[in-house]
Protein backbone atom coordinates (compact mmCIF):
# COMPACT_ATOMS: atom_id res chain seq x y z
CA UNK A 1 0.00 0.00 0.00
CA UNK A 2 2.98 2.49 0.69
CA UNK A 3 4.11 1.99 -2.81
CA UNK A 4 0.99 3.07 -4.55
CA UNK A 5 0.39 5.69 -2.05
CA UNK A 6 3.41 6.80 -2.98
CA UNK A 7 3.14 7.23 -6.58
CA UNK A 8 -0.16 9.20 -6.00
CA UNK A 9 1.60 11.35 -3.70
CA UNK A 10 4.38 12.17 -6.61
CA UNK A 11 1.14 12.41 -9.21
CA UNK A 12 0.20 14.63 -6.66
CA UNK A 13 2.93 17.07 -6.43
CA UNK A 14 3.99 16.76 -9.94
CA UNK A 15 0.77 17.86 -10.77
CA UNK A 16 0.72 21.12 -8.48
CA UNK A 17 3.94 22.04 -10.44
CA UNK A 18 2.31 21.56 -14.12
CA UNK A 19 -0.36 23.27 -12.99
CA UNK A 20 1.92 26.81 -13.18
CA UNK A 21 2.10 25.84 -17.02
CA UNK A 22 -0.16 26.83 -20.14
CA UNK A 23 0.77 23.13 -21.20
CA UNK A 24 -0.45 21.31 -18.35
CA UNK A 25 -2.91 23.84 -16.61
CA UNK A 26 -6.06 22.08 -17.06
CA UNK A 27 -5.06 18.71 -16.97
CA UNK A 28 -2.92 19.35 -14.05
CA UNK A 29 -6.12 20.72 -12.07
CA UNK A 30 -8.37 17.53 -12.98
CA UNK A 31 -5.29 15.34 -11.50
CA UNK A 32 -4.88 17.50 -8.21
CA UNK A 33 -8.80 17.08 -7.60
CA UNK A 34 -8.54 13.05 -8.46
CA UNK A 35 -5.30 12.05 -6.81
CA UNK A 36 -6.90 14.23 -3.39
CA UNK A 37 -10.20 12.29 -3.46
CA UNK A 38 -8.25 8.91 -3.77
CA UNK A 39 -6.06 10.18 -1.37
CA UNK A 40 -9.01 9.90 0.44
CA UNK A 41 -9.81 6.60 -0.80
CA UNK A 42 -7.13 4.92 0.80
CA UNK A 43 -8.76 5.94 4.41
CA UNK A 44 -11.35 3.44 3.60
CA UNK A 45 -9.17 1.18 2.54
CA UNK A 46 -7.74 0.98 6.03
CA UNK A 47 -10.76 0.11 7.38
CA UNK A 48 -9.74 1.23 10.95
CA UNK A 49 -12.50 2.06 13.39
CA UNK A 50 -10.28 4.97 15.17
CA UNK A 51 -7.40 7.30 13.62
CA UNK A 52 -5.01 9.90 15.78
CA UNK A 53 -6.45 13.38 14.37
CA UNK A 54 -5.49 16.48 16.20
CA UNK A 55 -9.06 17.37 17.06
CA UNK A 56 -8.46 21.16 17.17
CA UNK A 57 -7.12 20.79 13.14
CA UNK A 58 -9.46 18.53 12.21
CA UNK A 59 -12.64 20.97 13.65
CA UNK A 60 -10.79 24.16 12.39
CA UNK A 61 -10.67 22.80 8.19
CA UNK A 62 -13.80 20.85 8.82
CA UNK A 63 -15.35 24.72 9.20
CA UNK A 64 -13.59 25.78 6.77
CA UNK A 65 -15.07 23.15 4.01
CA UNK A 66 -18.44 23.28 5.41
CA UNK A 67 -18.01 27.47 5.18
CA UNK A 68 -16.93 27.06 1.38
CA UNK A 69 -19.95 24.92 0.75
CA UNK A 70 -22.58 27.03 2.45
CA UNK A 71 -21.00 29.92 -0.27
CA UNK A 72 -21.20 27.81 -3.44
CA UNK A 73 -24.62 27.38 -1.93
CA UNK A 74 -25.16 31.09 -1.41
CA UNK A 75 -23.56 31.95 -4.30
CA UNK A 76 -24.81 29.35 -6.69
CA UNK A 77 -21.42 28.46 -7.88
CA UNK A 78 -20.46 24.74 -7.99
CA UNK A 79 -16.37 25.72 -8.42
CA UNK A 80 -16.56 26.86 -4.95
CA UNK A 81 -17.52 23.47 -3.88
CA UNK A 82 -14.57 21.73 -6.30
CA UNK A 83 -12.14 23.87 -4.55
CA UNK A 84 -13.76 23.03 -1.30
CA UNK A 85 -13.08 19.19 -1.72
CA UNK A 86 -9.75 20.35 -3.13
CA UNK A 87 -8.46 21.91 0.04
CA UNK A 88 -10.45 19.79 2.42
CA UNK A 89 -9.60 16.04 0.63
CA UNK A 90 -5.98 17.05 0.07
CA UNK A 91 -5.63 17.99 4.42
CA UNK A 92 -7.25 14.79 4.99
CA UNK A 93 -5.23 12.84 2.89
CA UNK A 94 -2.26 14.32 3.67
CA UNK A 95 -2.31 15.57 7.32
CA UNK A 96 -4.04 12.03 8.39
CA UNK A 97 -3.34 9.42 5.54
CA UNK A 98 -0.04 10.42 5.02
CA UNK A 99 1.10 10.55 8.23
CA UNK A 100 -1.01 7.29 9.07
CA UNK A 101 1.37 5.26 6.68
CA UNK A 102 4.81 6.52 6.96
CA UNK A 103 4.21 7.04 10.99
CA UNK A 104 7.78 8.43 12.21
CA UNK A 105 8.85 9.00 8.41
CA UNK A 106 6.31 11.29 7.54
CA UNK A 107 8.49 14.22 7.55
CA UNK A 108 11.47 12.42 5.96
CA UNK A 109 9.23 10.95 2.84
CA UNK A 110 7.77 14.22 2.55
CA UNK A 111 10.95 15.99 1.66
CA UNK A 112 11.87 13.39 -0.82
CA UNK A 113 8.83 13.50 -2.43
CA UNK A 114 8.91 17.86 -2.83
CA UNK A 115 12.46 17.93 -4.00
CA UNK A 116 11.77 15.00 -6.55
CA UNK A 117 9.01 16.48 -8.52
CA UNK A 118 9.69 20.42 -7.58
CA UNK A 119 13.17 20.37 -8.08
CA UNK A 120 13.46 19.20 -11.71
CA UNK A 121 10.60 21.94 -12.86
CA UNK A 122 13.39 24.58 -11.61
CA UNK A 123 15.60 23.45 -13.92
CA UNK A 124 13.79 23.45 -16.59
CA UNK A 125 15.22 27.27 -16.07
CA UNK A 126 17.48 26.17 -18.99
CA UNK A 127 14.80 25.52 -21.41
CA UNK A 128 14.49 28.68 -23.91
CA UNK A 129 16.90 30.52 -20.93
CA UNK A 130 16.01 34.46 -21.23
CA UNK A 131 15.40 36.89 -18.51
CA UNK A 132 13.67 36.97 -16.20
CA UNK A 133 13.66 33.30 -16.25
CA UNK A 134 10.54 31.46 -16.65
CA UNK A 135 11.31 28.08 -17.84
CA UNK A 136 8.36 26.19 -18.62
CA UNK A 137 5.82 28.39 -16.27
CA UNK A 138 3.43 30.49 -18.21
CA UNK A 139 4.70 33.44 -16.11
CA UNK A 140 8.78 34.24 -14.26
CA UNK A 141 6.55 34.84 -10.97
CA UNK A 142 5.92 30.75 -10.83
CA UNK A 143 9.08 30.22 -11.32
CA UNK A 144 10.21 32.08 -8.66
CA UNK A 145 7.68 30.81 -6.46
CA UNK A 146 9.08 27.21 -7.31
CA UNK A 147 12.66 27.95 -6.68
CA UNK A 148 12.10 29.62 -3.14
CA UNK A 149 9.88 26.64 -2.06
CA UNK A 150 12.80 23.95 -2.88
CA UNK A 151 14.90 26.56 -1.13
CA UNK A 152 13.02 26.53 2.08
CA UNK A 153 12.81 23.04 2.41
CA UNK A 154 16.63 22.50 1.75
CA UNK A 155 17.52 25.25 4.04
CA UNK A 156 15.48 23.67 6.66
CA UNK A 157 17.53 20.59 6.71
CA UNK A 158 20.47 22.12 6.32
CA UNK A 159 19.84 24.51 9.31
CA UNK A 160 19.00 21.63 11.66
CA UNK A 161 22.21 19.69 10.53
CA UNK A 162 24.38 22.78 11.25
CA UNK A 163 22.65 23.08 14.52
CA UNK A 164 23.17 19.19 14.98
CA UNK A 165 26.71 18.94 14.07
CA UNK A 166 27.57 22.64 15.21
CA UNK A 167 26.96 21.55 18.79
CA UNK A 168 27.64 18.35 19.32
CA UNK A 169 30.15 18.33 17.55
CA UNK A 170 31.73 21.95 17.17
CA UNK A 171 32.03 20.76 13.49
CA UNK A 172 30.34 22.36 10.30
CA UNK A 173 31.83 22.69 7.16
CA UNK A 174 30.99 19.26 6.12
CA UNK A 175 31.05 18.22 2.32
CA UNK A 176 26.93 17.81 2.58
CA UNK A 177 26.89 21.19 4.25
CA UNK A 178 28.54 23.10 1.36
CA UNK A 179 26.67 21.23 -1.45
CA UNK A 180 23.74 22.17 0.12
CA UNK A 181 24.60 25.80 0.04
CA UNK A 182 25.93 25.71 -3.02
CA UNK A 183 22.31 24.25 -3.97
CA UNK A 184 21.02 27.04 -2.42
CA UNK A 185 22.88 30.05 -3.96
CA UNK A 186 21.49 27.94 -7.28
CA UNK A 187 17.85 28.75 -6.00
CA UNK A 188 18.51 32.17 -4.98
CA UNK A 189 20.35 33.16 -8.19
CA UNK A 190 17.32 31.09 -9.48
CA UNK A 191 14.79 33.04 -7.81
CA UNK A 192 16.40 36.65 -8.33
CA UNK A 193 16.47 35.77 -12.12
CA UNK A 194 12.76 35.47 -11.84
CA UNK A 195 12.14 38.84 -10.90
CA UNK A 196 9.87 37.95 -8.17
CA UNK A 197 9.88 40.35 -5.45
CA UNK A 198 7.66 37.88 -3.30
CA UNK A 199 9.78 34.76 -3.51
CA UNK A 200 13.03 37.19 -3.04
CA UNK A 201 11.47 38.76 0.21
CA UNK A 202 10.76 34.86 1.53
CA UNK A 203 13.93 33.37 0.89
CA UNK A 204 15.69 36.51 2.47
CA UNK A 205 13.22 36.02 5.42
CA UNK A 206 13.87 32.60 5.98
CA UNK A 207 17.96 33.04 5.50
CA UNK A 208 17.34 35.77 8.35
CA UNK A 209 15.65 33.61 10.75
CA UNK A 210 18.06 30.70 9.79
CA UNK A 211 21.02 33.08 11.32
CA UNK A 212 19.27 33.98 13.95
CA UNK A 213 18.57 30.37 15.09
CA UNK A 214 22.04 29.14 14.56
CA UNK A 215 23.25 31.63 16.58
CA UNK A 216 21.16 31.59 19.16
CA UNK A 217 21.84 27.88 19.45
CA UNK A 218 25.58 28.55 19.54
CA UNK A 219 25.39 31.13 21.72
CA UNK A 220 23.62 28.65 24.43
CA UNK A 221 24.85 25.60 23.64
CA UNK A 222 27.92 26.06 26.82
CA UNK A 223 30.46 25.46 24.80
CA UNK A 224 32.96 28.08 24.31
CA UNK A 225 34.67 26.98 20.95
CA UNK A 226 31.14 26.21 19.53
CA UNK A 227 29.55 29.73 20.65
CA UNK A 228 32.62 31.43 18.16
CA UNK A 229 32.44 28.88 15.58
CA UNK A 230 27.98 29.61 15.38
CA UNK A 231 29.28 33.18 14.80
CA UNK A 232 30.65 32.09 11.72
CA UNK A 233 28.57 29.56 10.84
CA UNK A 234 25.77 32.38 10.80
CA UNK A 235 27.70 34.90 8.73
CA UNK A 236 28.55 32.02 6.11
CA UNK A 237 25.63 32.10 4.58
CA UNK A 238 25.27 36.24 4.03
CA UNK A 239 28.93 36.60 3.69
CA UNK A 240 28.53 34.02 0.32
CA UNK A 241 25.25 35.99 -0.23
CA UNK A 242 27.07 39.28 -0.41
CA UNK A 243 29.63 37.92 -2.91
CA UNK A 244 27.03 36.68 -5.59
CA UNK A 245 25.22 40.20 -4.98
CA UNK A 246 28.23 42.26 -5.85
CA UNK A 247 28.90 40.09 -8.72
CA UNK A 248 28.95 43.10 -11.10
CA UNK A 249 26.63 41.72 -13.92
CA UNK A 250 24.40 40.17 -11.08
CA UNK A 251 23.93 43.21 -9.24
CA UNK A 252 23.23 45.36 -11.62
CA UNK A 253 20.76 43.08 -12.94
CA UNK A 254 19.11 42.48 -8.71
CA UNK A 255 19.12 46.52 -9.23
CA UNK A 256 17.35 47.13 -12.10
CA UNK A 257 14.62 44.09 -12.05
CA UNK A 258 13.73 43.66 -8.13
CA UNK A 259 15.24 46.38 -6.28
CA UNK A 260 14.52 49.52 -8.32
CA UNK A 261 10.89 47.94 -8.99
CA UNK A 262 10.84 48.85 -5.07
CA UNK A 263 12.13 52.21 -4.99
CA UNK A 264 10.12 53.22 -8.35
CA UNK A 265 6.42 52.03 -7.32
CA UNK A 266 7.07 53.44 -3.74
CA UNK A 267 8.47 56.99 -4.83
CA UNK A 268 4.99 56.48 -7.22
CA UNK A 269 2.72 55.30 -4.19
CA UNK A 270 2.53 52.07 -6.28
CA UNK A 271 4.64 49.56 -4.03
CA UNK A 272 1.68 46.92 -4.79
CA UNK A 273 1.13 47.51 -8.44
CA UNK A 274 -2.07 48.61 -7.70
CA UNK A 275 -3.48 45.53 -5.65
CA UNK A 276 -3.96 47.80 -3.00
CA UNK A 277 -7.13 49.07 -4.68
CA UNK A 278 -8.47 45.62 -5.60
CA UNK A 279 -7.78 44.34 -1.90
CA UNK A 280 -9.04 48.10 -0.59
CA UNK A 281 -12.42 46.96 -2.90
CA UNK A 282 -12.37 43.60 -1.77
CA UNK A 283 -12.68 44.25 2.13
CA UNK A 284 -15.20 46.94 1.50
CA UNK A 285 -17.16 44.32 -0.86
CA UNK A 286 -16.73 41.37 1.48
CA UNK A 287 -19.81 39.44 2.76
CA UNK A 288 -19.84 36.14 5.42
CA UNK A 289 -20.05 34.32 2.37
CA UNK A 290 -18.25 35.99 -0.45
CA UNK A 291 -19.06 36.68 -3.74
CA UNK A 292 -18.22 33.51 -5.68
CA UNK A 293 -15.61 31.97 -7.83
CA UNK A 294 -16.17 34.88 -10.82
CA UNK A 295 -16.10 37.96 -8.27
CA UNK A 296 -12.61 38.81 -9.27
CA UNK A 297 -12.92 38.51 -13.01
CA UNK A 298 -16.18 40.40 -13.18
CA UNK A 299 -16.19 43.09 -10.43
CA UNK A 300 -12.86 43.46 -9.76
CA UNK A 301 -10.99 43.49 -13.20
CA UNK A 302 -8.16 41.84 -11.95
CA UNK A 303 -6.89 38.54 -9.76
CA UNK A 304 -6.36 39.16 -5.97
CA UNK A 305 -2.81 37.80 -6.02
CA UNK A 306 -3.41 37.26 -2.26
CA UNK A 307 -4.31 33.85 -1.07
CA UNK A 308 -6.27 36.07 2.20
CA UNK A 309 -7.87 38.35 0.08
CA UNK A 310 -9.31 35.35 -2.77
CA UNK A 311 -10.56 33.54 0.25
CA UNK A 312 -12.29 36.92 1.52
CA UNK A 313 -13.46 37.75 -1.87
CA UNK A 314 -14.83 34.58 -2.94
CA UNK A 315 -15.73 32.49 0.40
CA UNK A 316 -15.91 35.42 2.76
CA UNK A 317 -15.09 36.25 6.52
CA UNK A 318 -16.12 33.11 8.02
CA UNK A 319 -14.12 31.18 6.02
CA UNK A 320 -10.88 33.83 6.08
CA UNK A 321 -11.21 33.87 9.99
CA UNK A 322 -11.54 29.86 9.91
CA UNK A 323 -8.58 29.87 8.00
CA UNK A 324 -6.15 32.31 9.59
CA UNK A 325 -7.25 30.50 13.05
CA UNK A 326 -5.92 26.83 11.52
CA UNK A 327 -2.48 28.67 10.61
CA UNK A 328 -2.05 29.81 14.21
CA UNK A 329 -2.87 26.91 15.80
CA UNK A 330 -0.51 24.91 12.83
CA UNK A 331 2.11 27.42 13.94
CA UNK A 332 2.28 26.91 17.51
CA UNK A 333 2.28 23.33 17.27
CA UNK A 334 4.93 23.59 14.53
CA UNK A 335 6.96 26.18 17.39
CA UNK A 336 7.07 23.38 19.82
CA UNK A 337 8.40 20.44 17.48
CA UNK A 338 10.88 22.59 16.88
CA UNK A 339 12.14 23.57 19.97
CA UNK A 340 11.57 19.60 21.02
CA UNK A 341 12.63 17.25 18.13
CA UNK A 342 16.05 16.35 17.26
CA UNK A 343 15.44 15.49 13.70
CA UNK A 344 17.16 16.68 10.65
CA UNK A 345 13.08 18.02 9.95
CA UNK A 346 12.50 19.76 13.00
CA UNK A 347 12.29 23.11 11.03
CA UNK A 348 10.71 22.16 8.26
CA UNK A 349 6.79 22.45 9.16
CA UNK A 350 7.48 26.01 11.04
CA UNK A 351 9.59 27.61 7.66
CA UNK A 352 6.91 25.98 5.47
CA UNK A 353 3.93 27.80 7.45
CA UNK A 354 6.13 31.08 7.41
CA UNK A 355 6.83 30.95 3.83
CA UNK A 356 2.92 30.18 2.85
CA UNK A 357 1.92 33.17 4.34
CA UNK A 358 4.39 35.52 3.26
CA UNK A 359 4.24 34.06 -0.33
CA UNK A 360 0.73 34.57 0.43
CA UNK A 361 0.79 38.16 0.43
CA UNK A 362 1.31 38.90 -3.10
CA UNK A 363 0.70 34.67 -4.63
CA UNK A 364 -2.56 32.65 -4.42
CA UNK A 365 -1.02 29.80 -2.85
CA UNK A 366 -3.93 26.98 -3.44
CA UNK A 367 -3.14 23.81 -5.48
CA UNK A 368 0.67 24.72 -5.21
CA UNK A 369 3.42 22.11 -3.90
CA UNK A 370 3.76 24.12 -0.90
CA UNK A 371 0.14 24.44 0.65
CA UNK A 372 0.10 20.38 0.22
CA UNK A 373 3.38 20.07 1.82
CA UNK A 374 2.16 22.45 4.92
CA UNK A 375 -0.84 20.11 5.56
CA UNK A 376 1.72 17.37 5.56
CA UNK A 377 3.46 18.56 7.96
CA UNK A 378 1.26 20.30 9.85
CA UNK A 379 -0.36 17.14 10.61
CA UNK A 380 2.68 15.21 11.69
CA UNK A 381 3.47 17.66 14.04
CA UNK A 382 0.33 18.40 15.99
CA UNK A 383 0.28 14.74 16.42
CA UNK A 384 4.35 14.32 17.63
CA UNK A 385 4.21 17.83 19.68
CA UNK A 386 1.74 15.96 22.18
CA UNK A 387 5.00 12.94 22.59
CA UNK A 388 6.76 12.71 25.75
CA UNK A 389 10.36 13.29 24.23
CA UNK A 390 11.76 13.05 21.21
CA UNK A 391 13.72 10.13 21.81
CA UNK A 392 10.72 8.23 23.24
CA UNK A 393 9.03 8.58 19.28
CA UNK A 394 9.97 4.70 19.02
CA UNK A 395 8.95 3.17 21.96
CA UNK A 396 5.46 4.90 23.49
CA UNK A 397 2.06 5.21 21.57
CA UNK A 398 1.26 8.68 20.56
CA UNK A 399 -1.06 10.23 23.15
CA UNK A 400 -1.59 13.51 24.92
CA UNK A 401 -0.30 14.43 27.80
CA UNK A 402 -1.88 16.34 30.79
CA UNK A 403 -0.91 18.59 32.82
CA UNK A 404 2.33 19.37 31.28
CA UNK A 405 3.78 22.44 30.15
CA UNK A 406 4.42 21.64 26.93
CA UNK A 407 1.06 20.43 26.10
CA UNK A 408 -0.15 21.84 22.83
CA UNK A 409 -4.18 22.63 22.59
CA UNK A 410 -6.19 19.86 21.01
CA UNK A 411 -7.14 16.16 21.43
CA UNK A 412 -7.68 12.80 19.08
CA UNK A 413 -10.72 11.23 17.81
Amino acid sequence: MKNIFSLFLFVLFLASGLYMTDLFNDVALFVILASTVVLIFFLLLLKEKELKVNLLLFTLMSLVFISIVISALINNDISLFYQALVIYFSYLGLAIMHNRIYLKDGLGKMFKIVLITQTPLVFTVFYGFDFPLQGIFYNPNSMGLTAATVYVIILTYLLANLEQELIQNGKFLTAKNLFITMLCMFLFLVTVGSESRTSSVTIAVATALAVVVILFKGLTSKRYKSTFKSIFATLLMPFILFLVYNFPPLKTYLYNNILYKFEARAASDNMLSTRDIAWQKTINDATMFGNGREYFDQQVGIQAHNTFISFLGQYGWITLILFILFLLVSARYALIFARRDQSKYKYTPLFLILSFVLLSTAEIMTHKALMFAMFSTIGFVSIKSHRKTARDEQNIKIQPIKNSKYNAPGNYV
